[in-house]
């Protein structure tokens, strides 16, 4: 909306009142209020200035209780009291500009401390800024301490310097939207990776210096069996809550961020007691275990934490993350509901971490293992491009186990390579004899990744399948390659050598670096559900995520390689990927996992459908 010109002066009335608590929200997201002088908005003032040949001009934007001044030229004053600002009223009608040719001579104004003290006010006239929203925020004002007319020529240039500072406050939102959605998950609104990991580093640093600190990883005990049964939203509104929860249960200075799927990281900053660390992971436990309300059903959720203490357990934030993260893998093998130290043992549970290592143990030798099958779908033809090879474990006597858990008791038991070395044989195996030679994916977890046996395990598995090379796909997390580079780099080409394609799973979940994509040579890209829940929840408007997830589309068909967006469950987000064109996608919408891939083009070629 533009301010019109009017040739008569304003009255108190307005055209449309405005919503005031809406319009202080926008104003507060715009994170301008008390910024540093920015010479893009000082620029505005001097030309007013210069063209009206006044003393004072202003940038003005009225707060709640305040009209404080952005950019002020010829004031030495920051900010005035909002009941007495003039700005104040001439933000009630966005599409006027508000002249008073002679305030002392106005019985509204007479008595103004402004007109009869200093700065001696006689004139005044403000066009508002107003959002594309239709919220006015502020003014471009000039100021006078004579009377003075201004006509409608003079107003309009005034009404369009108003939108020129319009615009420039727009190009600080949206750097302010880059900056957040740089560093905060777009779901829960916490920090992730990009943000935790630099102060975690300088926390360390000051910890060093003798100043205690900690980190604490915390895992939710079988989450995917929620999205399983209910469905990612339900999955969202589980996370969403977990946040809170974890807000609430650490001090303002501490850092709760998200750092991967349902795995969460609070940075416990100085000062902190000995203790503090096992407290707080106490509480934790107690206060995730309390039952919540999802989708009209009671979900009792419950959850794992590893925590390190600085400068006991490192000295820097990798050493720090991952002396938690290992107490985190203990915490999951000892079961559900347990806080392990980095410098403890693992936990009041050892029984069942034995026992849940010895029943895997046997389910390997007794291939009491399985796998499932998710399908990629191909955009481009609207058909099966490959399938995912998902592991399930039944234990006896127990029922299904979460592949988190026991994963995790696996690599915390040394069993990770057994069982990355059996998914590989049976999954090579199986795709081989499928109808079509379609590729197939397998996660690698990281320690097998880092084996220097792994190039040669996959090569005698092509072998003995009779796989061809490039119809496999394993996939990494951003985390493997980013820890080791150097080792992840020879892995990567080693792979490639052998014609097995590399994929960087759950990107924009952990590290989210750009730079991760430019330094290793990944064949495919999976975008991260994260980015695609929010799509067609607003249609027709450019959402964060959905920017997100353009830019790295548009990356991926730059840089030349395959995008792969998980998650996907709507109409409304297929055919938000379909019209930017990425080219894999996959999620309940083409069917969930099932114990044999399926392969009907019916079920996928939804996805041409909508073009």
């Amino acid at each position: 909306m533009q301010p019109q010109v009017k040739l008569v002066t304003f009255e108190s009335s307005s055209a449309a009142a405005q919503d005031e608590r809406t319009r202080l929200a926008t104003l507060r997201a715009y994170e301008i209020l008390d910024t540093l002088p920015d010479p893009r908005f000082d620029v505005f003032v001097r030309v007013a200035a210069q063209f009206y040949d006044v003393p004072i001009s202003l940038i003005t934007l009225v707060d709640e209780h305040r009209v404080w001044f952005k950019s002020a030229l010829g004031l030495d004053a920051a900010e005035a009291p909002r009941e007495i600002a003039f700005c104040a009223q001439a933000i009630e009608d966005p599409a006027t500009v508000l002249v008073i040719e002679d305030l002392a001579s106005d019985s509204r104004y007479a008595q103004n401390p402004l007109v009869t003290g200093e700065p001696d006010v006689r004139f005044y006239a403000g066009a508002p800024i107003v959002t594309p929203g239709g919220q006015a925020l502020g003014t471009l004002c000039i100021l006078d301490r004579k009377a003075r007319t201004l006509d409608i020529a003079g107003r309009q240039r005034l009404a369009d310097l108003a939108i020129g500072v319009g615009c420039v406050l727009d190009l600080h939102r949206c750097a302010v939207l880059a900056r957040r959605a740089a560093s905060h998950d777009p779901l829960t609104g916490l920090a992730n990776r990009s943000l935790f990991d630099p102060a975690l580093h300088e926390a360390a640093h000051t910890a060093w210096e003798g100043e205690g600190c900690a980190v604490l990883c915390i895992d939710l005990d079988g989450f995917k069996s929620i999205n399983d049964r209910l469905g990612h939203a339900a999955g969202d509104s589980v996370l969403n809550a977990v946040s809170h929860t974890l807000l609430a249960s650490v001090r303002e200075t501490d850092l709760v961020a998200r750092l991967g799927g349902d795995e969460f990281g609070i940075l416990l900053r100085a000062p902190l007691d000995p203790g503090g660390p096992a407290l707080v992971a106490e509480r934790l436990i107690t206060a995730l275990s309390a039952p919540l309300m999802v989708a009209d059903q009671s979900l009792s959720i419950s959850a794992s934490i590893g925590y390190a203490g600085a400068p006991s357990a490192g000295s820097d934030g990798p050493t720090l993350l991952r002396a938690a993260d290992a107490a985190l893998y203990r915490a999951k093998a000892a079961g559900r509901c347990v806080a392990v130290g980095a410098d403890q043992p693992a936990g009041p549970t050892p029984v069942q971490m034995s026992g849940l290592a010895e029943d895997l143990r046997t389910a390997l030798r007794t291939h009491g293992l399985t796998l499932n099958w998710q399908a990629c779908v191909n955009l481009d033809i609207g058909q099966s491009g490959g399938h995912e090879a998902l592991l399930r474990w039944n234990r006896p006597g127990h029922g299904p186990v979460a592949p988190d858990i026991f994963i995790a008791a696996g690599e915390a038991a040394g069993l990770a390579w057994a069982i990355d070395s059996w998914v590989l044989e049976n999954a090579c195996a199986q795709a081989a004899a499928w109808p079509v030679p379609e590729t197939v994916s397998i996660n690698i977890t990281p320690s097998s990744f880092c084996a220097r046996d792994l190039t040669p395990l996959v090569r005698d598995v092509l072998a003995r399948t009779g796989l061809a090379p490039d119809r496999l796909i394993l996939e990494i997390t951003e985390r493997m390659a980013m820890d080791r580079p150097d080792l992840a780099r020879t892995r990567i080409d080693e792979l490639h050598r052998l014609g097995v394609k590399v994929a960087l799973d759950d990107f924009g979940s952990g590290f989210s670096a750009l730079g991760s994509l430019e330094e290793f040579d990944f064949d495919r890209v999976k975008l991260d559900r994260s980015f695609i829940r929010n799509i067609g929840h607003n249609i027709g408007h450019s959402t964060k995520s959905e920017a997100i997830a353009r830019a790295v589309i548009e990356l991926g068909r730059e840089i030349g390689f395959i995008i792969c967006a998980e998650g996907v469950e709507t109409v409304e987000q297929l055919a938000f990927l379909q019209r930017y064109l990425c080219p894999m996608a996959q999620g309940y919408l083409f069917g969930r996992p099932g114990p044999e891939p399926v392969f009907d083009p019916a079920i996928a070629c939804m996805a041409p459908a909508l073009v």
